[in-house]
């Protein structure tokens, strides 16, 4: 052994010895600073441990050392603080659950804020709500010009999520859903009142990544960024039309128009979410908005309603398919991942 690397051996030697005496001074520290509580010196308890928060030291003391500080600022009426220190506590141990004996109950009901997710954590999200189609028009086609409006309808959806945690405040999630929507097409035509309507039922299928803002208080926000592939169940037309002169009306009901429609649709879509913890899991409250990439109808059948009349109402615009979705659900967290308290 040279003199270089003996003189390296000597100073590691002497490092993990001084910090093995540092945890071990710690370790005194914590138990004096109890005793210090114990006998409400909140100050001296506070000047004792704050040293011991350190992260040379090991992830053993320093959670005594914040859960010291913690209580000593809850005492102190220091609520900046306290808040501080139990989140620091909570960080390095997430399953830590204040005893109604050695803690205050101002103590207690201030970690209860605090919702602390772990890494790989499952969860399920069943949810319903409402879902609005919203046609993104490419090019006129059908009477264009004649003054038209597209009028979309509240239709609904249902589905579930399962996603994984992959930081407290990171996820990412895989869902099913099924929409029926609806919209319709109301002419401007003098003396008469007509409208097109189409009715679609929908799965979908999103892919998202959500991030959380503020992934430890009892109330949080999230913001979802994903894609999605959607396949078209069914689509149907009814057509009615009035003759305001003699009141004449008529209507064609249920023409089937799924064939003049691309089935498997593409898109992307971001959204934003509340979300308040309940149990071992959260209400939350969505709004998302899915950007189709996908041209809805078919060009080449364009055309394709000879047998029906007033069949160039039927004349499809070049269009993609645009959607609206409000849900509210409950999502549920596996390994019990969120602290529990009293």
């Amino acid at each position: 052994m040279n003199y270089c690397t003996r003189i390296l051996f000597s100073l590691a030697v002497l490092l993990s010895i001084a910090l093995s005496s540092r945890a071990q001074n710690c370790i005194e520290k914590i138990d004096q600073a109890n005793k210090l509580i114990e006998a409400k010196e909140y100050p001296k308890s506070i000047a004792l441990v704050q040293g011991c928060t350190d992260t040379t030291n090991s992830k053993s003391v320093r959670w005594q050392a914040y859960r010291i500080l913690a209580i000593s600022y809850v005492y102190t009426n220091k609520n900046d603080s306290a808040t501080w220190a139990s989140q620091e506590l909570l960080k390095i141990y997430p399953g830590y659950v204040p005893d109604k004996i050695n803690n205050p109950i101002a103590l207690r009901k201030l970690t209860n804020e605090f919702v602390i997710v772990k890494p790989k954590t499952i969860y399920t999200n069943f949810f319903l709500g409402t879902a609005t189609a919203q046609p993104h028009i490419i090019q006129t086609y059908a009477l264009a010009k004649t003054p038209k409006t597209y009028v979309p309808y509240v239709g609904f959806q249902l589905g579930m999520q399962v996603g994984v945690y992959l930081h407290p405040q990171v996820s990412v999630e895989l869902g099913a859903r099924v929409f029926g929507t609806r919209y319709a097409i109301q002419y401007d035509v003098p003396d008469w009142k007509l409208t097109y309507q189409e009715n679609q039922l929908s799965a979908n299928f999103p892919l998202a990544v959500q991030y959380i803002f503020n992934p430890q208080k009892r109330l949080r926000y999230a913001a979802k960024i994903g894609a999605y592939k959607q396949y078209l169940f069914l689509s149907e037309n009814n057509f009615y039309s009035t003759y305001w002169p003699t009141g004449a009306n008529e209507s064609l009901l249920r023409e089937i128009s799924v064939d003049r429609r691309t089935r498997w649709n593409t898109g992307y879509s971001i959204g934003f979410s509340m979300m308040y913890k309940v149990g071992n899991g959260h209400l939350n409250f969505e709004a998302s908005y899915l950007r189709s990439t996908t041209q809805y109808n078919k060009p080449e059948t364009r055309f394709d309603t000879p047998h029906v009349f007033y069949n160039y109402f039927y004349v499809d615009d070049d269009l993609k398919m645009d959607h609206i979705l409000f849900s509210i659900g409950y999502t549920h967290l596996f390994h019990k991942a969120i602290k529990k308290f009293e």
